[in-house]
């Protein structure tokens, strides 16, 4: 099969890691490749490191954004110019094995609107981190831990026929963070025709060192629990499922976040009471949400991490 697959790589202040993303991306043993890159108004070299793999690399794609319109919008620029039969969203820093497209398409069924391979995490070179630590994918339940944010799979991880993404308008350009969670919900919530890939070895990695991520704490935590609080809202009426009751595990998540983030030094007593009002004030009273006020108020309070409190709440929060 020689069907041309689009990879669109979205690109904001990554030039320390573009180069080994891109030998990986351009080295793939499937050939029939346009590589969208779409610059976000990068400050730091990006540019020019881009400009080098396009000079030598005819498949690659520059598309230069006059002014930083942040991921979202980005990856909808490329999800519109895409016109391979199928699409891979990708990060910046992140990398691919050799044969990471190959062994997507040779697991696509005509019938399948999408491949979920799995997926390892590295800090500064793959294998640095246990394997134990690789998302394997299943479509077991899919939506509902979508929802509960007990998330299955990342944005990485499905190679997508490209008519789907683009029926489906992309990303939702409001969600400052949740960004693929949004976007996976509301097409998983459509009904569409998941494969997982029975080659269970990571064919894509994901890198979780430091210095990846220079948004201010507070700014991102902020966007986390505005992003969480419009999910909640988007989604409570899903007719299929029990949704508000799901939801609560997102709540739960952001609540732990909030509380990891203030016993970090990374936000203060205040705003961390402040981002837990913003999170809770659209949600309506019920069994579920009486959990996430419990749970957050009791951690929230207590100078140590009690192990197992979030599990706990999770269980009743979903018991009914």
């Amino acid at each position: 099969m020689d069907e041309l697959v689009s990879i669109i790589i979205p690109v904001f202040n990554k030039a320390s890691f573009l180069d080994e993303t891109l030998t990986s991306v351009c080295g793939q043993t499937y050939a029939s490749l346009e590589i969208i890159l779409i610059d976000d108004a990068s400050t730091d070299g990006s540019l020019s490191v881009l400009e080098k793999w396009k000079a030598k690399d005819s498949r690659i794609k520059l598309v230069l954004n006059a002014e930083n319109l942040g991921g979202n919008k980005s990856r909808n620029i490329g999800i519109s110019l895409a016109t391979g039969k199928y699409t891979l969203l990708f990060d910046a820093d992140d990398l691919l094995s050799a044969s990471c497209i190959e062994n997507r398409i040779n697991q696509f069924e005509e019938n399948s609107d999408v491949v979920i391979s799995s997926m390892g995490v590295f800090n500064l070179s793959i294998g640095d981190v246990s394997s134990k630590l690789n998302w394997i994918p299943t479509d077991s339940n899919a939506l509902i831990r979508f929802l509960r944010h007990d998330l299955p799979w990342t944005i990485m991880q499905p190679l997508w026929k490209t008519k789907t993404l683009q029926a489906h308008r992309g990303f939702d350009e409001s969600f400052k963070r949740l960004q693929d969670v949004e976007l996976h919900t509301r097409i998983l919530s459509s009904g569409i025709r998941i494969k997982i890939n029975s080659d269970q070895n990571p064919d894509c990695f994901y890198r979780i060192v430091e210095g990846r991520h220079s948004m201010d704490k507070s700014e991102f935590y902020t966007r986390w629990v505005q992003s969480a609080s419009a999910y909640f809202q988007k989604f409570k009426s899903l007719p299929t499922v029990k949704a508000k009751k799901e939801l609560s595990g997102t709540l739960i998540e952001t609540a732990s976040q909030l509380i990891m983030a203030k016993k970090n030094g990374q936000l203060s007593p205040l705003k961390t009471k402040e981002l837990f009002k913003v999170l809770m004030e659209n949600t309506s009273r019920s069994f579920s949400t009486i959990i996430v006020r419990i749970y957050f108020s009791f951690q929230n309070y207590i100078p140590i991490r009690i192990k197992g409190l979030k599990k706990l709440a999770h269980l009743l929060a979903h018991a009914r």
